[in-house]
């Protein structure tokens, strides 16, 4: 399985949150970032059970 770029745009303050993170368990942003979406992805209810607001 290859790698794929994605850009994604967030606050600063999510910026700012993930940097800090990464750092203070050195790994790269980039690493950290990765595992917090696939944790996300795997916590997520069925779309069907699903409704998103905002």
């Amino acid at each position: 399985m290859g790698t794929k770029v994605m850009y994604m745009r967030v606050s600063e303050d999510v910026h700012e949150r993930i940097r800090s993170e990464a750092e203070a368990r050195g790994v790269s942003m980039s690493w950290f970032a990765e595992r917090l979406l696939i944790e996300s992805i795997e916590r997520l209810l069925p779309g069907q059970k699903m409704r998103l607001t905002k």
